[in-house]
């Protein structure tokens, strides 16, 4: 199990690594960019909390939807 969780890590990672070193990090990051970062960071999560697949979309959603409303209103934030 742990090995099937670390092949589907490295496997959405190792693009979005080689994306990044291709095109070094700009102040200006548009909000589609954001929103990329946004949900590989969702799917990180997924991955990590090994759930049933079953319920993988609405994780996703409601990561992201959670992380977009933190990014517009950042004084609400947790911590």
């Amino acid at each position: 199990m742990f090995y099937r969780n670390l092949l589907v890590t490295l496997a959405v990672a190792l693009p979005v690594v080689v994306f990044a070193a291709q095109n070094p990090a700009k102040p200006d990051n548009t909000s589609a960019d954001t929103d990329t970062n946004d949900k590989v960071a969702c799917i990180m999560e997924f991955i990590d909390s090994e759930l049933d697949a079953d319920k993988h979309d609405a994780y996703i959603d409601e990561c992201v939807k959670q992380k977009v409303a933190a990014r517009k209103n950042p004084a609400q934030k947790k911590g």
